[in-house]
């Protein structure tokens, strides 16, 4: 005779701690990301400025348990591919890390402060850039072994994501991932990346190669470097919710471009 019987304790209580850890995440974010520089910069600004998300945020913990699997299994292949020694791992660069190396290069610290930053150190010139777009990132490695260095970007994806009924949005999660590769080419000053994604589902891969394109960078600084300035001087940038939809945006019911955005089909820039 079977005893088993089921029952939720443990699963309500799991699921109250990951609601407790999202009001615990009082993290502000210091700069604009490679990983979303290509989202609404109001959204981002939302955060950059310290301002409180809409009361009544859903918190669903299995996505949380999901997102916190992806990364486990990100560091895992990240680290295989350091043992067998195909990678060089780097460390992460961004606004601070820029702002302290050009404050030693100018001889304003003392040069044992630590910067981040190994022999894939950034030209003075990329780092002006950093600072000036207040940009930040985290590069997985550089891949070895090739006639040319390659920039190597990790990124771990439901298994829904992989059937035809989800193309169009593995295209979108594609082109995010591409256009956070174009950013790091362009610091890096290197040609070509390789995506590697894996299915969260089974642990099997994509590939991808990124050839650096220099327009579309150009296009996307210019158009931030425009919104930093306007998170330095404490001001929120006009909302863009054409590249990102409004419903998903912790701060909808404070931005005036989701009411618009949703009786008019679409936020109008005056």
């Amino acid at each position: 005779m079977s005893t088993l019987r089921k029952i939720t304790t443990l699963t309500r209580k799991l699921d109250a701690f990951e609601i407790e850890l999202e009001k615990r995440n009082t993290r502000v974010p210091k700069t604009f990301h490679a990983s979303s520089y290509v989202n609404c910069v109001r959204q981002q600004a939302y955060g950059l400025l310290g301002y409180t998300p809409d009361e009544g945020k859903t918190v669903n913990p299995g996505w949380k348990r999901d997102a916190a699997f992806g990364e486990s299994l990100h560091g895992v292949i990240q680290q295989r591919l350091i043992d067998s020694e195909m990678v060089i791992q780097l460390p992460n660069f961004d606004y601070e890390a820029a702002t302290r190396f050009l404050a030693r290069l100018a001889g304003k610290l003392s040069p044992a402060v630590e910067v981040p930053l190994n022999e894939w150190v950034l030209t003075p010139e990329r780092l002006e850039e950093l600072k000036r777009y207040r940009l930040g990132g985290r590069v997985d490695g550089i891949l070895k072994g090739t006639d040319k260095p390659l920039v190597l970007e990790i990124k771990t994806v439901a298994g829904k994501y992989f059937s035809p009924n989800y193309h169009k949005y593995y295209l979108d999660k594609l082109y995010h991932f591409e256009s956070q590769c174009q950013i790091y080419l362009h610091f890096l000053e290197l040609e070509r990346a390789v995506i590697l994604v894996i299915n969260r589902d089974n642990s099997s891969f994509d590939e991808y190669m990124v050839t650096y394109d220099s327009l579309f960078v150009s296009r996307e600084l210019e158009r931030l470097e425009g919104s930093a300035g306007q998170v330095m001087r404490m001001q929120l940038p006009e909302p863009e919710p054409s590249r990102g939809p409004c419903n998903f945006c912790d701060w909808r019911k404070q931005c005036p471009a989701s009411e618009t955005e949703k009786n008019n089909g679409g936020y109008k820039h005056v």
